[in-house]
């Protein structure tokens, strides 16, 4: 049997259709640009709407759902640009903020909130509605969001299975 050639595609989270919370894989639909929609399976714990994503692997046929790329290695990178943070930060993937906080984040502190976040929670109390312990929830949520990353990009950038993401990170 023929291996499937390599292909590296890029594009933005555009949803995630499904996400198992044990074993991190994951079915997504990727804005590939130039209207293009892509359907990415494979082990990607915690991405999230809005995220930029770098995907390695190979083009496969599901028999139900139809050509999918299936991922080896990803690299994650975060939302830039307004639409693209707000729908980050919006679908839930930090906890703390919906889509009413995440547009006030937005007024208050443009592109650089997720600077802010990671670095200077406490700015985040400028914001109406948000508390100190609240702004740190934010911050704590965040941050296991960038280490879960950090964790899947050096798993990639070692030719290590992905699949071994969410046991390390429980570790």
């Amino acid at each position: 049997m023929q291996e499937a050639e390599r292909s590296l595609i890029e594009g933005t989270v555009e949803s995630v259709i499904y996400q198992n919370q044990e074993n991190g894989y994951t079915v997504l639909r990727l804005d590939g640009g130039e209207g293009q929609t892509l359907t990415v399976v494979g082990c990607m714990p915690g991405v999230a709407p809005g995220e930029g994503i770098a995907v390695e692997g190979t083009w496969t046929r599901h028999a139900s759902y139809g050509e999918q790329f299936k991922a080896e290695a990803v690299e994650r990178r975060l939302p830039a640009g307004t639409k693209a943070i707000f729908d980050y930060l919006s679908s839930g993937a930090v906890k703390g903020i919906g889509a009413a906080t995440a547009r006030r984040l937005l007024d208050v502190f443009g592109e650089d909130i997720l600077t802010v976040i990671e670095e200077d929670p406490q700015q985040l109390t400028k914001v109406r509605g948000i508390s100190p312990k609240r702004a740190e929830t934010i911050h704590q949520s965040l941050c296991l969001q960038l280490s879960m990353r950090r964790l899947l990009d050096f798993l990639s950038a070692h030719s290590l299975p992905l699949s071994i993401a969410t046991p390390l990170y429980r570790r």
